[in-house]
């Protein structure tokens, strides 16, 4: 015997609206930020001077990044 089922619930149209205004209350403090950062995804530079692609992380960061393995020297500067 199941206590609880969520097929069984039906919403009036008051707790609709309180779960949307909620929603938007959440997400209000996200909106009319001005921000000035732009995300590159590095592995895909066309020049990557002495950078290398490391995929070590892609599953837990969604993507490569680049790496600086000079061996102690300074590598080349990677070009957009």
């Amino acid at each position: 015997m199941q206590l609880f089922e969520f097929s069984d619930i039906k919403y009036s149209l008051m707790t609709k609206v309180y779960l949307l205004v909620f929603v938007i209350i959440l997400n209000l403090p996200s909106c009319g930020k001005k921000k000035n950062e732009v995300l590159i995804e590095a592995e895909s530079f066309k020049n990557k001077g002495g950078w290398v692609v490391d995929p070590q992380f892609v599953e837990q960061m969604g993507s490569p990044y680049l790496l600086a393995h000079g061996l102690g020297k300074p590598v080349e500067k990677c070009k957009v």
